[in-house]
C-alpha cells in the first residue's frame, strides 16, 4: 500500500476530528461541535505550499466525514427548533443560540426556515 504522506504531515487533531465531533454531538455539545466542524475548514481552506488535501484519500475522508456531521447537526437543530413551542416557557435565548449555530454552521437559510416556521403560531393567533 502507498503510504499517505499528506496525512502524516496534518495535525492530529485533524485526523481525530470525526470521532471528538462523534462526542461532542452524542452529549449534545453543539456549540463545541459546530467550532470544530468550523476549524477543520478554516484548516483545509488555508493550507497551502502546493499542499493539496484532497489528494490524501486518508483526509478527504476526514473532511466528508466533518461534512456530514455538518448536515446532521443543522438538521437536529433544526427539529430542535421546530419542536419548541411559542410560548415564554422554552426562551428566546436557547432558540436565538441554535439559529446562531446553523448560521455559523453556513445554514442561515435553514435558520431563516426554523425561524419563521417558529412564529408562524404566533402570527396565526
Amino acid at each position: 500500500p502507498a503510504v499517505d504522506r499528506i496525512a502524516e504531515t496534518v495535525p492530529r487533531w485533524l485526523m481525530r476530528a470525526p470521532r471528538e465531533l462523534d462526542r461532542r454531538f452524542i452529549e449534545q455539545d453543539y456549540k463545541g461541535g459546530v467550532t470544530l466542524i468550523n476549524k477543520v475548514r478554516t484548516y483545509v481552506s488555508r493550507v497551502s505550499d502546493g499542499v493539496k488535501l484532497e489528494d490524501s484519500p486518508a483526509v478527504s475522508a476526514v473532511v466528508h466525514q466533518v461534512e456530514l456531521h455538518a448536515a446532521s447537526v443543522a438538521q437536529t437543530l433544526r427539529r430542535k427548533l421546530a419542536g419548541m413551542t411559542c410560548s415564554p416557557v422554552w426562551g428566546t435565548a436557547e432558540q436565538r443560540e441554535r439559529l446562531e449555530l446553523l448560521i455559523e454552521l453556513g445554514f442561515p437559510d435553514v435558520a431563516a426556515e426554523a425561524f419563521a416556521g417558529g412564529h408562524l403560531g404566533v402570527v396565526r393567533r
